[in-house]
């Protein structure tokens, strides 16, 4: 024969020994209870208190400033990139490029003469 034996439920919300925070409200259940805070807060077990649901607007304030500050460091970081770096870049690589591929016709040690830029249908 099995006999079972269920110990009484504690009414902890009767007691007051939980929900003890201002703005809380208990509701017993079997084998616990249930707090809940009057209007937009939320109770936190841990700390037996209601806190604010939303963030507050010196946050949000905070984190647009800064999610602004990234969105135009990286905007000027791609302009920087490319017109100035890009461009100095460029003239670099060009300048290493003509020490072994003369960008010039002129093979011979002469002085180099004035080019003069080419015309529909000539050739050099």
């Amino acid at each position: 024969m099995i006999i079972f034996y269920f110990a009484p439920d504690i009414d902890e919300c009767r007691t007051h020994t939980a929900c003890q925070c201002d703005g809380c409200s208990c509701k017993n259940k079997w084998g616990g209870y249930e707090c809940k805070c009057k209007g937009n807060r939320i109770y936190i077990k841990e700390q037996d208190a209601c806190i604010e649901r939303n963030g507050s607007r010196f946050g949000w304030f905070l984190t647009l400033v800064i999610l602004a500050v990234v969105t135009a460091s990286g905007i000027a970081g791609y302009i920087f990139y490319k017109y100035r770096l890009r461009s100095y870049m460029d003239s670099e690589i060009m300048a290493i490029m003509s020490q072994y591929m003369p960008l010039d016709n002129n093979q011979s040690n002469e002085a180099p003469t004035q080019s003069q830029p080419l015309r529909h249908g000539t050739t050099v």
